[in-house]
């Protein structure tokens, strides 16, 4: 059978992407938009059975076609067999799939390929007991994506924040959900960049924040604990003055820092602050103003491009507050 006379007519086409007895060479060819109907094809388990790499070929008819991976959603029958297939391609397509079953989930997430796990990792109904495998999984991105994944629990918190690999710990100490006692214990790592994460939670305690914000050893620290919203004032005003101008530049950035260290920072000697406290979303329209006429060009078209956005944004025309 051919599809010549047929292919503008859709009803048509999905009745025989459904057909039992639908020749496989048309089913392939299908593939491209009516995939789902050839999912609910009464014979599809016993062709899957018959035909173990028609997965394998309905993906590169696709990709000839000019699909992505991600954009081919297989249907659930597909799914055990394509998570067993020995085509990393294919398995990819079970192993990101929102419908994919847990068990299959679990399984992939031992796969040989640090692709397939990442993308476990990634996937939105990848459960926490699953996560917790990941999350001492030997590739670094795998334990990043974990951590990233709405599902993370503390359990497997706990696990990346003794992770070797201090960026690992530093994402965990900067996680939303971490335990009181758990960023505590970070926020006293011998590791500044750990140090540094957990500096900048908005959840970590007052008396900590204070500290970290004196840090002995790393200026890194300090300007992340300059970041925090919840670091005080006073705290705020002293930094401004701070020799490492990295630490000057966190503390033009924090939503909270004064105007008048906001002016004082206007007048920094290093334009990287200066830079920085354009883009404050506090900034003053006359410290923008100012900065408008900034000697750095990059400053100058940062601040008149905030100006120019504030005007807008106050315009009593919708229509020309609607351009923004």
């Amino acid at each position: 059978m051919k599809l010549d006379g047929v292919l503008e007519d859709r009803a048509i086409l999905e009745a025989i992407a459904s057909n039992p007895n639908s020749p496989l060479e048309l089913l392939i060819e299908l593939a491209g938009d009516y995939l789902a109907e050839i999912g609910k094809n009464p014979a599809i388990e016993l062709i899957l059975l018959e035909n173990p790499n028609l997965i394998e070929e309905i993906l590169e008819n696709l990709k000839n076609k000019g699909f992505s991976e991600d954009e081919i959603s297989l249907p659930n029958v597909f799914l055990k067999i394509a998570s067993i297939n020995p085509n990393c391609s294919v398995r990819y397509l079970a192993a990101k799939n929102p419908n994919t079953p847990l068990n299959i989930l679990e399984k992939l997430s031992l796969d040989s390929e640090s692709f397939i796990r990442l993308t476990i990792a990634e996937n939105e109904n990848t459960p926490s007991f699953v996560l917790e495998k990941l999350a001492i999984d030997p590739a670094s991105l795998v334990k990043r994506r974990v951590i990233q994944n709405k599902n993370v629990s503390d359990s497997v918190l706990k696990i990346l924040a003794k992770d070797d690999d201090p960026v690992i710990q530093n994402k965990t100490a900067k996680h939303g959900l971490i335990s009181t006692n758990l960023l505590e214990q970070l926020a006293k790592n011998n590791h500044y960049y750990v140090r540094a994460g957990a500096a900048e939670n908005k959840n970590i305690s007052l008396e900590t924040l204070k500290k970290l914000a004196k840090d002995p050893v790393s200026c890194e620290v300090i300007a992340a604990a300059a970041k925090n919203p919840r670091l005080p004032e006073d705290i705020l005003n002293k930094l401004a003055k701070h020799r490492n101008w990295i630490v000057r530049s966190a503390v033009a950035q924090n939503p909270n820092t004064s105007k008048t260290t906001l002016e004082r920072l206007s007048r920094d000697c290093i334009c990287g602050v200066r830079k920085t406290l354009a883009e404050n979303p506090n900034i003053p329209k006359n410290i923008l103003e100012k900065l408008s006429n900034d000697d750095e060009p990059i400053i100058r078209k940062k601040a008149r491009a905030r100006i120019s956005t504030i005007v807008l944004a106050n315009d009593e025309n919708p229509n020309v507050r609607s351009k923004l």
